[in-house]
């Protein structure tokens, strides 16, 4: 029963960081009086901030779960989490100089950081499952 429960929580979780990685919070369709680049910046910032919550519910799920993972699971998610929250820092800094001077390189770099994390992520809910 348990482990149903933890592979639907996978599957949702996946699913959720598919949804964040391939939506978008604001459609030009949905709202057509706003600039391309408004649309942009404010996808960008829901995706850092979702990414951001993912990384801090992940860990704190993972503290309360019984059983903990061995010891070499933990390790192995602690190494891809270190990596995850390097490729978030470096994201949430390129978003702030983004903000401060709007070079029009950045969002592609920005996004390519939040696939990155969301590759992440899910390798982590795989180790997390015990997969």
């Amino acid at each position: 029963m348990e482990e149903r429960m933890v592979r639907r929580r996978v599957v949702v979780s996946l699913l959720a960081l598919i949804l964040v990685t391939a939506g978008c919070a604001v459609q030009r369709t949905q709202a057509p009086q706003l600039k391309s680049q408004t649309i942009t910046e404010l996808n960008i910032a829901a995706q850092l901030k979702q990414a951001n919550a993912d990384y801090i519910q992940f860990f704190t799920d993972l503290g309360k779960q019984v059983p903990q993972p061995t010891a070499a699971t933990l390790a192995e998610i602690n190494g891809v989490g270190h990596g995850l929250k390097t490729t978030l820092d470096t994201a949430n800094g390129l978003w702030q100089t983004y903000n401060t001077n709007h070079d029009a390189s950045l969002p592609a770099q920005i996004s390519a950081l939040l696939v990155t994390a969301s590759a992440d992520m899910a390798v982590l809910l795989a180790k997390k499952a015990g997969k």
